[in-house]
């Protein structure tokens, strides 16, 4: 599966790859090596899983400037290129889905304007105000660096991603949000099953086109 977020990454026009690791570092490292298909890899390791803004706070040294951030346990059907575009327009991206009402006390959740533009992000609300969440896609700029640096801990003891892209919204950075296509989200053995078919099915239309 991480090859196909490497994959992702890659066709979206990243010139370089930053993959955090944690336990499984050695499996990793010795399965991709220096390079993706010619793209260098930069592995950085998080010794602690304190969640993800603390992990991409990890990779500062190894980024300049704006950076396309994909969770490694989320495999998407098509491209993540209109989340880089949409920053054409807007200083920060975040790819969305609609989702249960019950499925949105377990995630990051979005409260948008009328032009799709994030004016507030909660982190698994027990009471969600819309059913609108964040997919594991993210485009953040320089500053995201400086929010993660900024959060406090959760209950849990974990860093919140969605808490420092909350921090943006407040500081006035114009967030948008784009609607990809379909994706999983691997946590079960049954969402491994659904991934690998995802890319195979992404595989065939592509062999199609050809």
């Amino acid at each position: 599966m991480l090859a196909h977020v490497f994959e992702t990454a890659v066709k979206a026009g990243a010139d370089g790859l930053v993959v955090i690791v944690g336990y499984e570092a050695v499996q990793t490292v010795d399965r991709f090596g220096d390079a993706f298909e010619g793209t260098p890899i930069t592995y950085v390791h998080q010794r602690e899983r304190l969640g993800l803004g603390h992990a991409v706070l990890q990779a500062e040294p190894h980024v300049d400037g704006t950076f396309l951030l994909v969770n490694g346990d989320n495999v998407f059907a098509g491209s993540v290129a209109p989340a880089i575009e949409a920053v054409e327009e807007a200083d920060a991206a975040l790819a969305v889905e609609e989702v249960s009402p019950e499925v949105a006390t377990t995630t990051g959740v979005i409260e948008t304007d009328e032009r799709g533009r994030v004016t507030g992000l909660v982190e698994k609300p027990a009471e969600p105000s819309s059913t609108l969440v964040t997919t594991g896609c993210y485009v953040l700029p320089p500053d995201a660096f400086h929010a993660c640096a900024l959060l406090r801990p959760s209950a849990e003891g974990e860093y919140q991603l969605s808490e420092a892209v909350g921090l943006l919204v407040r500081a006035g950075y114009d967030v948008a949000t784009v609607r990809l296509g379909e994706r999983v989200n691997v946590n079960t053995p049954a969402d491994v099953e659904r991934a690998s078919e995802l890319v195979r099915e992404e595989s065939g239309t592509n062999r199609n086109r050809l």
